[in-house]
């Protein structure tokens, strides 16, 4: 699940706002837990992206195939199977 980190900054800065309101400790504490959770989501999103960015191969390897098209002629004096055939 991707999810902005715009986003997050946002309901972070909302949370924010509601923990300066706070008119109990138990209010302040649950915006604060908020603000936390948030921030562990957008150091997550970061470390998934560097990840992925890393695992990902920087350059491509081609694969080389080479075909001999040469005909080996396979009379008495040719060049035959063993390599003691001259």
């Amino acid at each position: 699940m991707n999810i902005s980190v715009e986003k997050l900054l946002n309901k972070i800065e909302l949370e924010l706002q509601e923990a300066k309101k706070a008119d109990t400790e138990a209010r302040l504490r649950e915006s604060i837990y908020s603000i936390k959770t948030l921030c562990d989501l957008v150091i997550d999103e970061k470390l998934e992206k560097s990840k992925t960015e890393l695992s990902e191969p920087v350059f491509k390897q081609q694969s080389l195939t080479y075909h001999h098209s040469e005909q080996i002629n396979m009379d008495d004096e040719a060049n035959g199977n063993s390599i003691f055939d001259f």
